[in-house]
């Protein structure tokens, strides 16, 4: 049998920006779904839901 080799690779940084990127569009994604327009305030409000999101893993 063969070994079985991942389909792709990625290097920690660009794992690291993937993450980031797809964190942004979750969070414009939640944005529209709200209906929010103004979102100056939403930086404030961020660490919270990901403090508690990756307090739930």
């Amino acid at each position: 049998m063969s070994e079985e080799k991942p389909v792709f690779q990625i290097s920690p940084e660009m794992f690291k920006t993937l993450t980031e990127f797809q964190e942004q569009v979750d969070e414009q994604n939640a944005k529209e779904a709200a209906g929010i327009e103004n979102t100056e305030d939403l930086p404030k409000k961020a660490p919270e839901i990901k403090t508690e999101r990756l307090g739930q893993d």
